[in-house]
C-alpha cells in the first residue's frame, strides 16, 4: 500500500510549510508545494493538504498573500494529471475515483449513523496509544461520559439498533455480532472510546489556545475522519493512518497541560503506556502476517492435492490467494468468459473478495474442504468476529482479539453440463 509513503510526505511538506511562512523562506514553500503534488498524486487524499495549509496560513497571516501562489503546484499536478488520464483512458482518475467512492456508499445502503460510528471505532483502534494514555490525559468525570456513551453507541452497532448496511456473509454475518456480544461488544466500546478521546483532543485543544497551531493539528484530525467515515468509499484502518502523527501530537500538549511538572512516576506511566500500545501493534501486525501466509499455505495445498488430477485448477477470490495460485498455475473464473469443463476443479475461499460466481450450465460437488488453524488470538479480517481492518464491509471493527475461526477453503468439482 502506498499510504505510508503519502504520509510521509505530507508530515514533511507540514514541517516546510510551517518553516517557511515566516519569515517567508521561498525555496521552503516551494518544496512543500511540490511534496503536497507527490503525496497527493501516491495517494489522492494527500489533496487535502491544499485546504488544510490555506487554512492554516490565513489563520497564522490573517490575510492572503504571496504563499496562495505555491499551493498552485499541486492544483496544476492534479489537473494535469486528470487530464493526462484522461487522454490515456477515456476518462480521468481523479474523477473516476470519486465517482466509484460515491457508488459504493450508496451502495451499501448504511445510515450516515452507523458508518460514522463505524469510523469512530476504527480510529480509536488504529490510534491505541491515545486510549492508553487516557488515564493520564482526562479525568475520571470525562472518562465516564465517555465509557457510558461508547457502551451504547457499542450496543446499537452489535444489535442492530442502527442500519450497518450491506456486510459479507449477509444475514449470517448480522446474527454472529450479537452471538459474540461479550466478546465483540467490548472491544467495541473501547475502541468507540478511543476514537472520541481522539476527536476531543483535536476539539479540546483548540477551544483552549485558539492558535493557528491547533487550527492545523484540529482541521487534520478532524479532516481525516470525516473522509475515513463519510467520503471514502469504504472504512477502513489505512485511510486513518493520516492523522495518526497528529494523534501523537496532541496527545503530548495535552499531557503538558495536564501536567505541569513530568515527575518519574508520570514518566514511568508514559512509557507503559507506549509499551502497552506498542505491544498491542505488534501483535495486530503479527497476526495480519500470519493470516497472509495462511493464504499461501492454502494455494500450495490446493496445488498439491490436484497436481495428479486431469482438467485445471481454478480459483476464486482475490488479495494473496490471487497472487499464489496465479503463480502455480491455476486460472481465475472469469464472470464474463467461463471456460470451466467436466472434471476441472475450483478453488473457493471462504474469506475474500471478488467473486465471479460458476456457470449454472454445469453441476458442481463439493470434493474436499481445506482449513488451516489461526493461533494469532487476533484477527484482522473476519466476519464472524466484525473484524474489517481493509474494508468496514467485514464488521465495525479493525481488529478483533479473541480465539479466530480457522480459514476454510472450498475444493469444488465440475461434473458435467447440466
Amino acid at each position: 500500500m502506498c499510504d505510508t509513503m503519502m504520509v510521509a510526505l505530507w508530515v514533511w511538506a507540514v514541517i516546510l510549510w510551517i518553516e517557511g511562512l515566516q519569515p517567508r523562506k521561498a525555496w521552503y514553500l516551494a518544496g512543500a508545494g511540490v511534496l503536497v503534488a507527490a503525496s497527493a498524486l501516491t495517494k489522492y487524499f494527500g489533496a487535502s493538504l491544499i485546504l488544510l495549509l490555506a487554512a492554516y496560513s490565513f489563520a497564522r497571516l490573517r490575510r492572503f498573500g504571496n504563499w496562495i501562489w505555491y499551493l498552485l503546484i499541486p492544483v496544476g499536478a492534479l489537473v494535469g494529471y486528470e487530464l493526462w488520464t484522461h487522454a490515456l483512458y477515456g476518462q480521468g482518475l481523479l474523477s473516476s475515483a470519486a465517482h466509484f467512492a460515491s457508488t459504493e456508499r450508496s451502495s451499501r445502503h448504511a445510515s450516515r449513523l452507523s458508518v460514522a460510528l463505524v469510523g469512530v471505532s476504527f480510529t480509536g483502534g488504529c490510534t491505541l496509544s491515545v486510549l492508553t494514555f487516557c488515564p493520564l490525559t482526562w479525568s475520571r468525570r470525562a472518562a465516564a461520559i465517555v465509557a457510558a456513551g461508547s457502551a451504547l453507541a457499542a450496543a446499537a452497532l452489535i444489535f442492530g439498533w442502527v442500519d450497518l448496511g450491506e456486510r459479507f456473509g449477509g444475514e449470517l454475518a448480522f446474527n454472529t455480532l450479537p452471538a459474540h456480544w461479550g466478546l465483540v461488544g467490548s472491544q467495541l466500546a473501547l475502541f468507540i472510546a478511543g476514537g472520541l478521546f481522539t476527536l476531543a483532543l483535536a476539539i479540546t485543544d483548540y477551544w483552549n489556545r485558539r492558535s493557528p497551531d491547533s487550527l492545523l493539528l484540529g482541521l487534520w484530525v478532524l479532516g481525516t475522519f470525516v473522509f475515513v467515515s463519510l467520503l471514502n468509499w469504504t472504512v477502513n484502518a489505512r485511510s486513518v493512518l493520516p492523522l495518526i502523527p497528529a494523534a501523537g501530537i496532541l496527545t503530548v500538549r495535552r499531557l503538558e497541560t495536564m501536567h505541569e511538572v513530568w515527575t518519574r512516576s508520570l514518566i514511568l506511566q508514559v512509557a507503559g503506556a507506549l509499551m502497552v500500545s506498542g505491544v498491542l501493534s505488534i501483535w495486530v501486525t503479527g497476526a495480519d502476517t500470519r493470516l497472509a501466509n495462511l493464504a499461501r499455505e492454502a494455494a500450495h495445498s490446493l496445488q498439491w492435492q490436484t497436481s495428479n488430477e486431469d482438467g485445471m485448477l481454478w480459483y476464486e477470490g482475490h488479495w494473496g490467494f490471487q497472487y499464489y495460485m496465479e503463480q502455480l498455475g491455476a486460472l481465475p473464473v472469469d464472470a464474463q468468459n467461463y471456460q470451466i469443463r467436466p472434471g476441472d476443479r475450483v478453488a473457493v475461499p471462504e474469506n475474500n473478495i471478488h467473486f465471479a460466481g460458476l456457470p449454472q450450465n454445469i453441476s458442481f460437488q463439493k470434493e474436499a474442504v481445506l482449513e488451516f488453524p489461526n493461533p494469532s488470538l487476533v484477527s484482522t479480517i473476519s466476519w464472524q468476529l466484525g473484524a474489517g481492518f481493509y474494508s468496514s464491509y467485514w464488521g465495525p471493527l479493525p481488529f478483533t482479539f479473541g480465539r479466530v475461526p480457522p480459514e476454510q477453503y472450498f475444493l469444488l468439482r465440475a461434473n458435467g453440463v447440466r
